[in-house]
Order: C-alpha cells, then sequence, then structure tokens
C-alpha cells in the first residue's frame, strides 16, 4: 500500500502528497490514523499535480494535521452485505453502528465473543466479522403472550450480556419524546414487566435510547426512561 503525508486541510477537504508514481486512483479509500488509534477515511476526488490528490473526508478532519501519514488502501470505500449486516446500521465507510454502546467480550469455547446489542465477533482472528447469532427479529404479539425472560435464556444462556432499551419500541401514546415512534407498541407498564422478565441473566451494561425530549414537553418520556434505568439497575442487584 502506498504512503502519503498530509499537505493541506481545508475543511472536509484533505490535499495528501504521494512520492512520483504513486498516486491513489480515484475513488480509492484513503486512511490517516489518528491519535487515538481510529481511522479517518477519505476519499480520492482530484488529481492536482505536482503528486498532490485531493481528498474528502467521510468524518470530522479535527485532530488532523500536516505532515500525518495517509494510508492509499487500494480500493474504492465499500460496504458490507449479507445476512451478517441484517437489521444493523451501516455508515458511510461500512462500519457496523449500534446507537454507540459498547459491547462486552468474552471468552467462550474456542471462539471470543462479542456480547452487545449488535450480535457477536466470531473468530479471534477476525475480529471484525459479525453474526447474527445473538440477534432476532421477533414480533410484540408473540412476546406478550410468553415470558419475554424465557426468549432472553434461550438466545443468551449462561454468557455475559448487554442490554440496550430503545424508548421508541414502547407506544408513542406513552412515549412521545422520540424521532422514531412506533404506533401499536407496548405500554409503558408492559414495557417495564419485559424488564423485570430479565433477572437472572448476566448483565454486564445497560443503555436506554433514542429519547429526545424536544418531542415531549410533558416529560413522560424521560420519566419511563428513568424508571427504565431504574429497573435495569435493580436487575444488576437481584442477581448480586
Amino acid at each position: 500500500m502506498n504512503k502519503g503525508r498530509i499537505n493541506q486541510i481545508i475543511g472536509p477537504v484533505i490535499d495528501l502528497e504521494f512520492k512520483e508514481g504513486q498516486l491513489p486512483a480515484i475513488f480509492n479509500a484513503i486512511k490517516v490514523r489518528r491519535e487515538d488509534g481510529t481511522d479517518l477515511v477519505l476519499e480520492a476526488q482530484q488529481h492536482l499535480g505536482e503528486n498532490l490528490v485531493r481528498c474528502v473526508a467521510m468524518d470530522s478532519t479535527d485532530g488532523m494535521v500536516r505532515g500525518m501519514e495517509a494510508l492509499d488502501t487500494g480500493e474504492p470505500i465499500s460496504v458490507p452485505v449479507g445476512a451478517a449486516v441484517l437489521g444493523r446500521l451501516i455508515n458511510v465507510v461500512g462500519e457496523a453502528m449500534a446507537c454507540g454502546t459498547p459491547c462486552v467480550v468474552t471468552d467462550v469455547g474456542d471462539a471470543r465473543e462479542l456480547i452487545g446489542a449488535s450480535g457477536r465477533v466470531v473468530t479471534p482472528s477476525d475480529p471484525n466479522a459479525v453474526a447474527l447469532a445473538l440477534l432476532e427479529l421477533l414480533q410484540a404479539t408473540p412476546i406478550a403472550r410468553r415470558n419475554l425472560g424465557e426468549v432472553g435464556r434461550e438466545r443468551v444462556g449462561n454468557r455475559p450480556c448487554f442490554l440496550s432499551f430503545d424508548i421508541d419500541f414502547v407506544d408513542p401514546a406513552f412515549a412521545p419524546g422520540t424521532g422514531t415512534p412506533e404506533v401499536g407498541g407496548p405500554t409503558s407498564r408492559e414495557a417495564l414487566t419485559f424488564l423485570r422478565s430479565l433477572a437472572g441473566l448476566d448483565f454486564r451494561g445497560f443503555d436506554c435510547v433514542e429519547v429526545s425530549p424536544q418531542f415531549d414537553p410533558s416529560g413522560v418520556t424521560a420519566l419511563l426512561a428513568a424508571n427504565a434505568c431504574f429497573e435495569m439497575l435493580s436487575l444488576l442487584a437481584m442477581r448480586y
């Protein structure tokens, strides 16, 4: 892979300098390593002459400075496809998103698993390979007829897990303060009952997401979120 250096930064536009004859092809993905160890992905847009290529950043250029090393990947930006990405949010550079929630890594037999809201890592040699082994689409009506804790124990067993409570699955009559309301969802009482039924699972962390107070002047959504957080902490207290 060809290496270059940042020559100029103008907002989201970054000019890179490479050795003669090593300019990246137009639309190639180029990575610049940030100080925190993450990569900023650039896309080559224009050859300027004098061994310079103009690129557009796919994320904020905060922290970028002249002289930082840039690595030409030799291929365009790509996005994964297939069953492993069903039900997941994918950002513009093909990275899986999960509402910003952290996950827990645990060893299970000869495989390392990333237990969280987004599935798991299936092999130690490929930490970015995500499978949907722990993610299943469940309709609300069958769950209402069955103890959600039973479903959770069937799917997770004794493994560590992370619980993400998405407030927008509650009917907007009870939680209007969200940007993605789900009409016909459970009541606030049913949602809290779902949480209580999960007692006994080996939770290592929780979050409550999608609360948008600006859409709910009454504050009932925030009250439900606070109660959901209390119930989640209670799950830990009951276990330990």
